[in-house]
């Protein structure tokens, strides 16, 4: 799949078709950001490829209508009987697209342009909207996000990290090293935090997406994607959740000047090129009959007893032995007990009935991630 932030080159407009035949022949899907194109445009499709779009049908109060955003997907012709768009919004940033038939399970593919902040076409609620519409589609299958997400975010940890929930409630160190991940730390050449990367790692954390940029093989330096205003920065990015990363094969910043980042270039984005296994498959998510939730009322007050019955009940329930011949899941089956019992001990609990729990199911916010 290759990833690029055109910024309203059309095809015709780059040196020679050619260039962009080479880009794409190894590609099954390719995703253009900022086509800047209109409704009821016709955008160029090469040769072999199908298109799907989406334009700008809406332009906030007080801006003089001009191009801007706009997304543009071309799909193999072998792909596109089994793609088809789950969802799109009219402000032309977001497309989400549906491949049943690439993998084991539905494949939920959202592209995304995140407007820079103080553009007039910046949505400050689109992280929170994106958050919604990501739990819904991985109850429903696999989910990959793709775009510019105009978001420095250094080497900032976008996901929870084990280790500190570790120190929190003081678990043993044999514990601590089984749940630290063993993950490649993230790098990038971008040492900035700028744009929306707070709300950008919110979102990583909040839906358990993990970023491939500078850990993955062919981008293990966290290579740069953009040049505006002699300004160097790493904007684009990819993300899945952890346990698909081993899938990913190799990721790549094409950094060829035909392209992108020269003065005779229509684009200052860089492309991206990601590849992944055949045996890539979205994980199962088991939607579980929960009859009661149980529900705790926290005690300040026992807070020191509540952290000693922890340590007890790890000790008791997690030894070295267990451990040892225990991988991540069930080490993390062991914690959740062993905190759950500490907590009716301590607090006590009260079970609620599902039904009753959930009062807001005809809200437009609540979907599956809520349940």
């Amino acid at each position: 799949m290759c990833l690029w932030n055109i910024h309203g080159a059309t095809i015709t407009k780059l040196e020679t078709q050619e260039h962009l035949l080479d880009l794409f022949q190894h590609v099954d899907v390719v995703a253009l950001t900022e086509t800047h194109h209109f409704p009821g445009d016709t955008f160029p499709v090469l040769p072999g490829f199908c298109c799907f779009d989406i334009a700008r049908h809406v332009t906030p109060q007080g801006v003089v209508r001009k191009h801007s955003g706009g997304i543009v997907v071309l799909v193999r012709e072998t792909w596109v009987n089994s793609t088809t768009i789950w969802k799109t919004t009219r402000d032309g940033t977001r497309i989400w697209l549906r491949l049943d038939n690439a993998f084991q399970r539905p494949l939920f593919l959202r592209i995304i342009y995140a407007a820079p902040q103080g553009s007039p076409y910046a949505d400050n609620s689109l992280f929170e909207h994106i958050c919604q519409k990501v739990g819904e589609a991985m109850s429903l299958g696999g989910v990959l996000l793709v775009g510019d997400f105009n978001a420095r975010t250094c080497t900032n940890t976008h996901f929870i990290d084990c280790s500190q929930l570790a120190n929190v409630l003081l678990v043993p160190q044999a514990i601590e090293d089984t749940l630290c991940n063993d993950m490649l730390e993230r790098q990038n050449c971008d040492i900035v935090t700028a744009g929306w990367h707070r709300e950008f790692m919110d979102l990583c954390r909040t839906v358990g997406q993990f970023i491939f940029n500078g850990r993955t093989p062919g981008d293990i330096s966290g290579e740069y994607t953009c040049l505006s205003n002699k300004v160097f920065s790493t904007v684009d990015y990819f993300l899945t959740t952890a346990d698909q990363l081993e899938g990913v094969k190799r990721l790549e910043v094409n950094c060829d000047e035909k392209y992108s980042c020269h003065k005779y270039a229509h684009s200052d984005h860089k492309p991206l090129v990601l590849t992944i296994t055949q045996q890539w498959q979205p994980p199962l998510v088991q939607q579980k009959a929960i009859k009661h939730l149980p529900r705790f009322k926290y005690d300040t007050a026992k807070t020191a007893e509540f952290s000693r019955s922890v340590q007890h009940n790890i000790g008791v329930w997690a030894s070295p032995d267990v451990l040892d011949a225990s991988d991540v899941q069930i080490t993390v089956n062991l914690l959740q007990q062993c905190i759950t019992q500490s907590t009716e001990e301590v607090f006590g609990n009260r079970q609620v009935a599902l039904g009753k729990a959930i009062k807001h199911s005809h809200k437009p916010w609540f979907d599956t991630e809520c349940r």
